[in-house]
C-alpha cells in the first residue's frame, strides 16, 4: 500500500472526553468539532462551509465547484486558473503537534462525477517552523461514511522537519486541488468527529 494514501474502514471513536482545540492540549484528545464546527472557515470563491444534519447529527459540509476558468489571483491574462479550495481551522492557542499520534475524522462524499477512480484530498498542517500537505485518497465510494487517520509521526517524517518544528501548530486546512478534477466537478465532502489523539 502506498503510504501517502489512507483507506477507509477503521472503527469510529466516541466523542466522550474530548476538548476544544483552543483549551487544554494536555488532554488525550483535542477536538476540532466543538461548538458545531464554528472554527472552520472557507477560504476561496470555489468553496463553502456550512453545518448540516445527517441522521440527526450535525456535521461540517465542505462544498466545492471546480472552476478552471476563474483566475485565482485576479490576473486578467488568466495565468492561475486552478487553485486550492480549502477550509481552515485556526487555533486560539498553538499546540505541540509532535505530542500526538494521529489526526482522525469521518467523511462522506457526494459528487456529480461519473465513474470516479479516487478522491484526491489533502490535510495541510501549518506550524511555526514547518508546513506540510498530507495527501489522501478518500476513495471512490460516494454516499457512505468512512474514517481517515493520519499518523502524525509519519507526517513529520515526510515533511523532513524535526519534531521541534511542530511545537506551535497554528492551523490545519482541508484542501482540494482543482487540477485533479474536471472543470465543473461538484463535490460535497461531509466531515465529522475531527480529533487529534495521543
Amino acid at each position: 500500500m502506498n503510504k501517502n494514501y489512507l483507506l477507509a474502514g477503521f472503527l469510529s471513536l466516541a466523542l466522550i472526553g474530548t476538548v476544544n482545540a483552543t483549551d487544554n492540549q494536555d488532554d488525550a484528545m483535542v477536538s476540532f468539532s466543538k461548538n458545531d464546527y464554528a472554527g472552520w472557515k472557507h477560504q476561496t470563491k470555489e468553496d463553502s462551509a456550512s453545518i448540516v444534519t445527517d441522521n440527526n447529527i450535525k456535521v461540517l459540509s465542505f462544498k466545492v465547484t471546480v472552476n478552471h476558468k476563474a483566475d485565482h489571483k485576479g490576473n486578467p491574462e488568466g495565468k492561475y486558473l486552478k487553485g486550492w479550495p480549502r477550509l481552515r481551522f485556526r487555533l486560539g492557542k498553538t499546540i505541540d503537534l509532535a505530542k500526538f499520534k494521529y489526526l482522525r475524522f469521518d467523511y462522506k462524499i457526494s459528487s456529480n462525477r461519473e465513474n470516479p477512480v479516487k478522491t484526491h484530498f489533502s490535510v495541510n498542517f501549518h506550524s511555526n517552523g514547518a508546513k506540510y500537505d498530507y495527501v489522501l485518497d478518500l476513495g471512490k465510494e460516494d454516499g457512505k461514511w468512512h474514517e481517515a487517520k493520519i499518523s502524525i509521526p509519519e507526517m513529520i517524517k515526510k515533511a523532513k522537519k524535526t519534531a521541534g518544528a511542530w511545537t506551535k501548530l497554528s492551523y490545519i486546512q482541508l484542501v482540494i486541488a482543482e487540477a485533479k478534477y474536471k472543470n465543473g466537478t461538484k463535490l460535497d465532502i461531509k466531515v465529522k468527529d475531527i480529533f487529534l489523539i495521543k
